[in-house]
């Protein structure tokens, strides 16, 4: 199967996720419902292939709106495909900024708790 780009992706959100009447959403009432962090003008160019790497923040928004996890976007994030070795779990650890870094020590810290 094919790789599908980012504009594939996208439109796939619109019509696998459609408004409560069936209908698809349009590019205004997702960024009206994102408070406008993202532009529909920018949208619109994310649909139609005119913008190949959409920055992470709209990939996040859209997985927002849209409800679905990051690997929507990004099958290799599958749990299911994801290794769980020290090497793995090293680079993805150094990949990450130190807010999140942070954060998953607390969350770790916390289950290491309620043990």
């Amino acid at each position: 199967m094919s790789e599908q780009n980012i504009a594939d992706l996208i439109n796939g959100l619109f019509r696998t996720y459609p408004r409560p009447d069936g209908r698809e959403y349009t590019n205004k009432e997702v960024c009206e419902a994102l408070q406008q962090s993202l532009q529909e003008s920018h949208l619109s160019r994310l649909r139609k292939g005119k913008i190949p790497n959409p920055s992470r923040e709209t990939i996040l928004a859209l997985c927002q709106f849209f409800k679905v996890p990051a690997s929507y976007f990004f099958p290799e994030l599958r749990e299911d495909q994801v290794q769980s070795s020290p090497e793995v779990i090293n680079t993805l650890f150094t990949t990450i900024s130190t807010d999140v870094k942070q954060k998953v020590l607390e969350l770790i810290n916390a289950i290491s708790r309620d043990r």
